[in-house]
């Protein structure tokens, strides 16, 4: 049997950034509403997707992605706020980020894969040092190889490149040849990968293309043709992992 390697996405996979948006809103905008709080969630996601990369490749700062993912997304459900605060607001909603703290759920899954799969690792999206923070704030050096943390700012390559999945694969093999004989043409047949992540552009479908296995969480109900698994909450995760 083919030894396994899990590779999860960071953002809404492993944590939600959902909660700490609902916490900034709450506490710099004084907004209670879970409707409407959702709402702005949803669209500040949205607009924010829309520039992100544009950001990464530095044809914007990330002060104008800050501005335009809060400015046109709160203006999308009708409120409108000024530049300042919409810098404002990252500043809280970053600190909340970085005070999150894992869910009983995703502790479990990640007990569960470490014992069961041979190494945890990680291919996210993002600025170097804001995702290594949220990397050990949330604690996960813990069950995650440091050698197999993948974070696009530092490679200046983003997901959905397949070059960002080579590298983790490259590292894969590297960790590998560290710990065995075997040389790097055996890994080929004797490796296989399991991605997990939320975004069925930039996690789904690339983890496909490499020839991995993939499980999509699908927090939106998105209705997309699955290559393979398909799950709504990361706690259904366990049962798919049962088949490897």
């Amino acid at each position: 049997m083919n030894s396994m390697f899990v590779f999860f996405d960071l953002d809404d996979t492993l944590y939600s950034r959902k909660e700490a948006f609902f916490s900034a809103v709450e506490k710099y905008f004084g907004i209670t509403d879970f409707q409407l709080k959702n709402n702005l969630s949803t669209r500040c996601r949205i607009r924010g997707d829309e520039v992100f990369f544009d950001c990464q490749k530095g044809l914007i700062t990330s002060e104008q992605m800050y501005e335009y993912r809060f400015v046109q997304g709160f203006l999308d459900c009708g409120i409108q706020i000024k530049k300042e605060q919409a810098f404002d607001f990252q500043k809280v909603y970053q600190k909340d980020l970085y005070s999150l703290k894992l869910s009983k759920d995703v502790i479990e899954i990640l007990n569960f894969t470490k014992t069961k799969f041979e190494k945890i690792g990680i291919i996210t999206n993002g600025p170097k040092e804001h995702q290594w923070n949220k990397i050990e704030k949330l604690g996960l050096l813990e069950w995650v190889d440091k050698d197999l943390i993948i974070i696009s700012g530092e490679h200046g390559i983003d997901k959905p490149d397949l070059k960002i999945f080579e590298i983790a694969k490259e590292k894969t093999f590297l960790s590998c040849s560290l710990q065995t004989d075997m040389c790097a043409v055996d890994f080929n047949t004797s490796i296989d990968f399991i991605f997990v992540g939320d975004s069925f552009e930039n996690d789904i479908i690339p983890a496909h293309k490499m020839g991995w296995h993939s499980v999509w969480l699908n927090l939106y109900e998105e209705k997309k043709q699955v290559p393979e698994f398909e799950i709504k909450n990361i706690c259904e995760l366990k049962n798919i992992f049962l088949n490897f």
